[in-house]
């Protein structure tokens, strides 16, 4: 069950396949946001295993820019969902994303939105050694959310039977491929 932990705050957030008329669209469902996950590299956990691999405060300001994309699109997703029929359950997957953006997502980007704010933001060669406990602090709970959303795409493998998109391809050609896009990105890889 994925768990988010925040300083001394630790949530569990659960929720179970439907059965049933809506099965096939909670397996959708499931399947959009397994997808989006895997695809945003800002809350995927770093090859070592790692929580915190590859998320140094460089890459911060485009992490923060592919986290609130995520979070629109998982309110997208779960805007989408048919609620035809009332429910008391509160352990399904729409619930669970509305979860995950008040309790994980939304508190992050409101943290990393006043870090950008003040003093050009935790990247920003400005910061001074007083701000440093903040900047880790936003690292931590960086930390936090990659294993989290690590934990729960282990979950929807798991309860859905989707294929592992975390260990389907071998590291060392994910690690290349990334080394690769990452020069491309930058200019100095001209092939």
């Amino acid at each position: 069950m994925p768990t988010y932990q925040r300083g001394n705050f630790s949530i569990q957030l659960e929720f179970q396949p439907r059965v049933g008329p809506l099965a096939k669209s909670d397996r959708q469902l499931a399947w959009r946001t397994y997808l989006q996950i895997a695809n945003c590299h800002a809350v995927r956990r770093g090859q070592s295993g790692d929580a915190a691999d590859g998320a140094d405060c460089q890459s911060m300001p485009q992490s923060f820019a592919e986290i609130k994309s995520l979070s629109s699109q998982l309110l997208e997703i779960a805007q989408q969902y048919p609620m035809d029929e009332p429910t008391t359950d509160h352990d399904d997957l729409p619930t669970l994303l509305a979860q995950i953006l008040e309790v994980v997502l939304n508190p992050l980007t409101q943290a990393w939105a006043a870090a950008f704010e003040r003093d050009g933001g935790p990247s920003s060669p400005a910061t001074s050694d007083a701000n440093q406990k903040y900047n880790d602090e936003l690292q931590d709970d960086w930390a936090s959310v990659r294993r989290f959303f690590s934990e729960l795409m282990d979950e929807l493998v798991q309860k859905y039977g989707f294929v592992c998109l975390q260990s389907s391809l071998p590291n060392h050609i994910r690690i290349a491929w990334r080394e690769q896009a990452a020069r491309i990105a930058s200019g100095s890889d001209a092939s």
